[in-house]
């Protein structure tokens, strides 16, 4: 069953109502652990060749993910935060808010984001999406150690290509990669282990 499991942070719902909106929801094989770092990343440059990818080697610029992606969400210690890759400084994301509702339970994480604040130049017809789970940021460019992670596919470089102009729910194995466990970088790391996804848009007539 998908996304099982006991509450463990209460739903938060930001004010206000969005008639456009994206809501991506996630399903690990363990626990979430709060003090691990889950990442909704999102590429609308409109070019489908390229998209995000998780940082595995050094270089590993921003700590967590490389490719193309213009915008993401970080979720930390139980909250959710939006923001967008500056590109005057890749290091620096630019603040831009919190999702209108964010919950998180045992093994599974959902959020819904207003797609007009978050797409500030406008809603694009498609995105790149991947989602990129780490134990830690590693900025510093001679780490010697271990890079533990997980990402869509089983080396993590499938993101998905999710259209937006209508509504519409795309699911685990939507761009023929199908999600399944046991696919961590090192293996064994089930609060890593991304199982399964939903991607709902949401679209006003």
């Amino acid at each position: 069953m998908l996304f099982a499991g006991c509450a463990r942070y209460p739903k938060i719902e930001m004010p206000g109502v969005s008639k456009n909106r994206i809501t991506i929801t996630f399903e690990v094989s363990g626990e979430i652990n709060p003090s691990s770092y889950y990442f909704l990343a999102f590429d609308d440059d409109d070019d489908p060749l390229d998209g995000p990818l998780p940082a595995v080697v050094k270089p590993f610029g921003n700590g967590w993910g490389t490719g193309s992606f213009t915008r993401f969400v970080e979720i930390h210690l139980g909250r959710a935060t939006l923001f967008e890759v500056n590109p005057d400084d890749p290091l620096q994301p630019i603040l831009i808010g919190y999702p209108i509702e964010f919950e998180q339970r045992q093994n599974s994480i959902s959020v819904t984001v207003d797609m007009e604040s978050f797409f500030r130049a406008g809603i694009p017809e498609r995105i790149d999406f991947n989602i990129i789970a780490v134990d830690e940021l590693i900025v510093d460019p001679n780490y010697e150690g271990i890079r533990s992670y997980d990402a869509l596919g089983p080396r993590g470089n499938d993101y998905v290509t999710i259209p937006m102009r209508a509504t519409a729910e795309y699911r685990n194995g939507f761009g023929f990669i199908k999600e399944v466990s046991g696919d961590t970088f090192p293996a064994g790391l089930d609060h890593l282990d991304i199982v399964d996804w939903v991607v709902k848009v949401v679209r006003a007539k």
